[in-house]
């Protein structure tokens, strides 16, 4: 159990490096040596190397086996089907590194349709917790306590 007086710098402390965590996270993916930045640094280390994209968005459809996607500021042109693709989609490829990091070709795209829905469901759900919360406890002497 905290302490009252302890309650508001421990519940700031725990924001604090829930963001921290957020920030660790992103610069990680970011800047690790691995997979298809490893492979733009060092394109003849990595030619024929497999790499995974997750969660990659969709930048052109150049034809029915060429598109472009894009993620963390990294651009790669791939190869394989991209039929029912358009600019702006989500999709996972993993495949192989050819010409020197100039492409990736595929051995499988998957196409996340709902991907934006289930953004849209997060800012939903999150707007809801914020308009239940006061709806639900009041402040009294200090104290949290619940309405009903």
């Amino acid at each position: 159990m905290i302490p009252d007086r302890l309650r508001w710098p421990v519940l700031l402390l725990c924001l604090v490096g829930i963001g921290w965590l957020g920030v660790a996270s992103t610069d990680f993916a970011e800047n690790r040596d691995a997979g298809i930045r490893a492979a733009l640094r060092d394109p003849v280390g990595y030619e024929g190397s497999e790499v995974l994209l997750m969660m990659w968005w969709v930048v052109s459809v150049e034809g029915p086996d060429h598109f472009t996607a894009t993620r963390w500021n990294v651009e790669t042109a791939v190869e394989g089907p991209s039929e029912g693709l358009e600019p702006g989609d989500v999709v996972s490829v993993s495949g192989t590194v050819h010409d020197g990091g100039a492409y990736v070709r595929a051995t499988e795209v998957q196409h996340h349709r709902w991907r934006t829905a289930k953004e849209a469901l997060g800012v939903v759900g999150l707007l809801g917790a914020l308009v239940a919360f006061p709806l639900a406890f009041r402040r009294r002497d200090g104290w949290l306590e619940e309405r009903f």
